[in-house]
């Protein structure tokens, strides 16, 4: 091979313009390719492996546009309900758009009364004639007696024409699909306004497709020609799902051109100090470069659509390719370069065999964002490689100077005692740091979203103004070919699932076949005597309770014409409710029905829809969407992660051949994992799916490192590859890095996992592999005995991740301890800098929602007035100006940081609860920001935090008040904070 190798150089090299000549021309070809052919996607379901589940979900969100409801939201300074006019006109306006469908401004009559009364012609429709079995005319009459007691308006029509109760199942499924729901409404009005009278809201959906983020554009752009002019005082806030899509292409082609710039940036930085200003060294990041349009031109024909994200790697994957240029051109010297360079066939070939596996393996998820991240990294590797390997070294100079890019650190000296100290230090941290990071693991569907923050803030406001506190609501979708069907479908489930105890709001009209099917049986002679026989007792129980004997006779009269006819119109409020809870679109329909969003919910029915293995119907919910990805996602990576370190073993075997070369070249994996965890662990930071899978991509590319080290201890007269494997790893590290930049979770996961265990792999194949060639085989038994007792002793850990939690909603409610509006405390408290102690009373105003805080502190004994902060004056505390005179350093120090320690005592940020650990006598809560909560059965609590650089605080709660205590410890200020408050919350 070697040989063979070395022929090629050598044609490439006496062919040179030729080969030039062709690599421009495909070069053009994949340019013209790319810009003529190529389409790009940010659509979510990219990153869902194809399952069952996932295809009926996203076919229910595309083709019933279930995800296209778009709410305008008119905020006023004043009353809203005083520009009626203008919310009337654009709806109008509304409605005639290309663009939109369903378009509601009210949602019913203005006679909600007439309403109800109205129900009588529903009822030969939606009830069946058996409710004639259970009706009473003696209690008919004296109902309506209660009912007139009630001057109310209206209360003589309702009491006319709701003589048996008939509406009670019918209200009891308004109010259940109102709890549902969770508006609040000023319900005063019959269109959409908050209870406050600020804001006022038109509800529509739109035809524009999910993921077409200049489609949004479009729609957003008319949206507001159509609410134009606005009345002064009045602002337009639109607020959709679709606002997703040109968020996340907006911070996608951000993190692109941010992470692509920077990491080119930094590697002609790296090359012009590396090889001190050499022109010929720029061919070496031009070659991967080339290779990657070379594989998005071939891309273009191979997928319809390309994902923004494979875009947003491409840094990276450029990075990664850089290091075979780096290998050739550190080993082309001297009048025997050619045979230098192609010494590096071998290491070359495998190095990039194992990287191109390892992506490969992504190929095996389903997922199709990165089948395509397979295909475009396995191109650009390999191309990168034959280019690197056969053409670079025609366009370098083999006599230039070779300089040491770096020199002998201390650490290039260690002994092979504390090389092993090392070693076994990383790999025995690994196992806690593993088992921390998946214990904290978010798969929540916002660790794939990358919305920017305006949005998502306005979307919080928005339902912190119309929604009532409590849970979520999962949707419970089922598809059709037309309304009916998909009606029917949905009815089937829910009565499947009311056998297993979960209960669903669902639009109050039963399918038309139920509808034809009780109006016939009305209509029939037998019912028609019942109906008389029953008319005429209650005109007698009529005489006998003092009313009119006629006093019925509406609601009767009614009843016969609405089972005569057949019609199939609603009152307004339910003619709303029916179009939002049934849905049609074309030729695809949809149903759906409203659930709790709790874990139990969940599992209910995602078990019924496996068992009925449907495809036709789909729970939508952040916790569905959680289970979905901890499932499809998590599943997978594990199984991934097994198969590409077996396969790295496998194939380092088939080429090293001796067991103890294989275990050092994977030394850098070991390490690499180690690095990239233990940071997470100590920073708190969620492993997302896009960091585990990144997980993945670091078997296969710390690899590489250990395969290099392996075959410089093997052949160290051929190869002197010390500096370049620095140099790629840096190289590498620039790509990666350059994605911590990146607002989207997917490019910030993948580059906060690489960066440091790239690193840490190149770090220990340079100075570890070598001095561990020869390690006493009497270290083994003891390594793997720590190793095994790690293990033991992390598997004992009994914490539980808190979405499954048996008693998750008896643990929120004890941590949901703040009101909704502000709330004030009083403290008598102490400052202690060393051996001094300074007291105040603090006097404090805290707001939950916005976390600002103003507060006041009084001297104790003589009552002046020592420093105080506004709300609206951020963390600024002044003091009074004859205490600022007197005041110690110290303690002005302890002012500036003393908001802040206010915030992590009282936590005025929402906790988001991770994992649960039962103890003998307390409950263990492990929450975010490293906060561990201690509930007792006598109802007291303990919450503990804080960190190395920021000091450790507690707080104990208890029915008589509470005492917290926290300590900062730092280079400029250390203090001790007591709080002794009368009544802690």
């Amino acid at each position: 091979m070697k040989a063979k190798a070395e022929q090629i150089i050598r044609l490439c090299g006496r062919f040179r313009t030729g080969v030039f000549f062709v690599l421009v021309l495909l070069g053009a070809l994949a340019a013209f390719a790319v810009f003529s052919r190529g389409r790009f996607t940010n659509d979510l379901d990219r990153l869902f492996p194809d399952t069952r589940e996932k295809r009926a979900l996203f076919l229910i969100l595309h083709d019933a546009h279930l995800a296209d409801a778009i709410q305008l939201e008119f905020v006023s300074s004043s009353d809203i309900t005083l520009h009626t006019a203008c919310l009337e006109r654009t709806a109008e306006k509304l409605r005639k758009c290309p663009l939109l469908r369903e378009v509601t401004f009210r949602y019913r009559s203005n006679d909600p009364a007439a309403e109800l009364a109205s129900f009588v012609t529903l009822v030969p429709r939606f009830l069946p004639p058996r409710v004639l079995d259970g009706c009473s005319p003696d209690e008919a009459a004296k109902n309506a007696l209660k009912k007139l007691v009630f001057p109310a308006p209206g209360m003589l029509k309702q009491a006319r024409m709701q003589p048996f109760g008939w509406e009670r199942d019918f209200l009891r499924r308004l109010r259940d699909l109102d709890r549902a729901t969770g508006m609040k409404l000023a319900r005063e009005f019959p269109f959409f306004v908050s209870s406050d009278r600020r804001r006022a809201m038109i509800s529509a959906e739109t035809n524009v497709r999910l993921g077409d983020a200049d489609a949004v554009r479009r729609l957003y752009a008319e949206l507001r020609r159509c609410a134009a002019p606005l009345p002064p005082g009045v602002e337009l806030r639109i607020i959709s799902g679709c606002s997703h899509t040109p968020g996340n292409e907006e911070v996608l082609k951000r993190d692109a051109a941010v992470s692509g710039g920077v990491s080119l940036a930094l590697l002609l930085v790296l090359f012009l100090w590396a090889y001190g200003g050499s022109p010929r060294a720029l061919w070496i990041p031009v070659i991967p470069l080339y290779a990657s349009l070379l594989a998005l031109g071939v891309m273009t024909f191979l997928f319809r659509d390309i994902c923004l994200y494979v875009i947003g790697l491409g840094g990276c994957i450029t990075g990664l390719a850089v290091d075979q240029g780096i290998h050739v051109y550190a080993a082309f010297r001297g009048e025997q370069a050619e045979r230098r360079a192609a010494a590096l066939g071998l290491p070359m070939l495998l190095s990039a065999a194992t990287s191109i596996v390892v992506f490969a393996f992504l190929g095996l998820t389903g997922i199709s964002a990165y089948c395509q991240l397979a295909v475009f990294a396995g191109l650009s590797l390999a191309l990168s490689g034959v280019l690197a390997l056969f053409v670079l070294p025609s366009l370098l100079d083999r006599n230039g100077k070779k300089r040491r890019l770096l020199p002998d650190f201390p650490c290039a000296r260690l002994s092979r005692r504390t090389a092993v100290t090392v070693a076994v230090a990383g790999a025995l941290l690994l196992v806690p740091a593993l088992l921390r990071v998946v214990n904290t693991a978010d798969f929540a569907l916002d660790s794939l979203d990358g919305t920017p923050e305006n949005i998502l803030e306005q979307e919080r406001e928005f339902r912190s103004a119309w929604r009532q506190e409590g849970g979520g609501t999962a949707v419970l979708a089922a598809a059709g070919k037309d309304r009916e069907e998909a009606l029917e479908h949905l009815q089937e489930i829910v009565s499947e699932l009311e056998k297993r105890g979960v209960k669903a709001a669902t639009t109050l009209r039963p399918p038309r076949r139920v509808q034809e099917k009780n109006r016939l049986a009305w209509r029939s002679p037998e019912v028609a005597r019942r109906i008389a026989e029953l008319a005429a007792a209650c005109r007698a129980s009529c005489r006998r309770h003092g009313l009119p004997e006629q006093f019925f006779s509406p609601f009767f009269a009614a009843l016969a014409k609405a089972a005569a006819e057949k019609d199939h119109t609603l009152p307004v409020m339910l003619e709303h409710i029916d179009r939002k809870m049934v849905k049609s679109h074309g030729s695809r329909a949809a149903a759906v029905a409203l659930l709790e969003d709790t874990p139990q919910v969940v599992r209910t029915v995602r078990k019924l829809l496996k068992d009925r293995r449907e495809e036709r119907a789909a729970l939508l919910s952040k916790g569905a969407f959680a289970a979905l990805i901890s499932e499809e996602l998590g599943g997978r990576f594990f199984q991934l992660l097994l198969l590409s370190v077996t396969s790295a073993l496998l194939l380092l075997s088939a080429v090293l051949r001796r067991v103890e070369d294989v275990l050092l070249a994977m030394i850098p994996v070991v390490l690499a994992w180690t690095a990239a965890a233990v940071p997470a662990a100590v920073t708190g930071f969620r492993a997302t799916p896009a960091a585990a899978f990144a997980a993945i991509l670091l078997t296969g590319l710390a690899a590489d490192y250990g395969i290099y080290a392996v075959c410089q201890l093997r052949r160290p007269d051929e190869l002197d590859t010390r500096d370049a494997i620095l140099l790629s790893a840096a190289t590498t590290v620039a790509g990666a890095g350059a994605l911590l930049l990146s607002r989207h979770p997917v490019l910030f996961g993948t580059g906060a996992v690489l960066a440091p265990g790239i690193l840490a792999a190149c770090l220990s194949g340079v100075y570890l592999v070598p001095r561990l060639k020869k390690i006493p085989a009497g270290k083994f038994p003891a390594v793997l005995v720590c190793g095994a007792a790690v293990l033991f002793l992390c598997g004992c850990a009994s914490t539980t991740p808190f979405r499954d939690w048996p008693e998750r909603e008896k643990i929120s409610r004890r941590m949901r301890i703040y009101p909704e509006k502000p709330f004030r405390i009083r403290a008598l408290t102490i400052v202690r800098f060393g051996e001094r102690r300074f007291r105040f009373v603090l006097a404090a105003k805290i707001d939950p929602g916005t976390g600002r805080i103003g507060l006041a502190a009084v001297d104790p004994g003589s009552g002046a007035l020592l420093f105080r902060s506004a709300e609206d004056a951020g963390d600024k505390v002044r003091l009074n100006e004859a205490f600022a005179q007197d005041a110690p350093g110290a303690l002005l120090r302890f002012l500036d940081a003393f908001p802040e320690d206010l915030r992590r005592i009282f936590i005025v940020k929402d906790l988001r609860p991770l994992a649960v650990e039962a103890k003998r006598e307390y409950i263990v809560v492990y929450s975010d920001r490293d906060v561990r909560w201690r509930l007792y059965e006598d109802g007291t609590s303990e919450r503990r935090g804080g960190g190395f650089f920021s000091g450790t605080w507690l707080v104990r709660c208890g029915a008589g008040g509470g005492r917290a205590v926290c300590t900062r410890s730092g280079l400029t200020c250390s203090y001790t904070l007591e709080l002794s408050v009368d009544k802690l919350w």
